[in-house]
């Protein structure tokens, strides 16, 4: 998670509740954000980053976002910023908002 959600859950924005195999994410409101399957994360002692369709998407998200024309070492720096996603095309969305806006 990172910081600035951690901040939210901390101060009541949203929550997060376990149930079996899933975690769901709920505004304070009781607005349904979102969920996750907690069976898609490594088991113990695999890199916590990467399951095999996480492995995937970096991969797919990679290729994607060096054909927008970024270099390897700032896509993998963006990547690594976004942590991982559900989907390819979460991870180049997220990728992409991390892209600083020049003026």
């Amino acid at each position: 998670m990172c910081p600035v959600h951690h901040h939210a859950r901390h101060e009541g924005i949203f929550d997060i509740t376990f149930d079996e195999n899933r975690a769901t994410f709920t505004r304070a409101d009781g607005v349904v954000l979102g969920g996750i399957d907690l069976c898609v994360l490594a088991p113990a002692g695999c890199d916590p980053l990467l399951v095999p369709a996480q492995k995937a998407n970096v991969e797919d998200a990679t290729k994607a976002l060096v054909k927008l024309g970024f270099g390897k070492r700032d896509v993998a720096r963006m990547i690594a910023e976004v942590g991982p996603c559900a989907s390819t095309e979460a991870l180049v969305r997220e990728a992409l908002r991390r892209v600083p806006v020049s003026a």
